[in-house]
């Protein structure tokens, strides 16, 4: 059963308001069930465009007991992919 424009719509939009950590958490303790919930279908579509957000992110920010971290190696890495897709996308009869 596909989803229809109209349910992805609903569907994402309720994950924005969730938000990405939130997602995230779910997948990871609960395996899409508490939020994401639904069909193989619905948590594939959850994955795609919680893989599309992550990729928007420059870092997060994380509690810690002395106050919020930055996880710099993470940062690196981030930095690093979208570096080498922009060079790949900019170079010229590569493809």
């Amino acid at each position: 059963m596909d989803h229809d424009k109209q349910s992805r719509k609903a569907l994402t939009e309720y994950w924005e308001k969730l938000g990405v950590e939130q997602i995230r958490n779910d997948f990871l303790y609960t395996r899409g069930v508490m939020y994401v919930g639904g069909t193989r279908e619905t948590q594939a579509l959850a994955r795609a465009w919680l893989r599309e957000k992550e990729q928007q992110e420059v870092f997060t920010l994380k509690p810690t007991f002395q106050g919020v971290s930055v996880d710099l190696k993470e940062l690196g890495r981030r930095i690093r992919r979208w570096f080498s897709k922009a060079v790949k996308r900019a170079a010229p009869g590569r493809g």
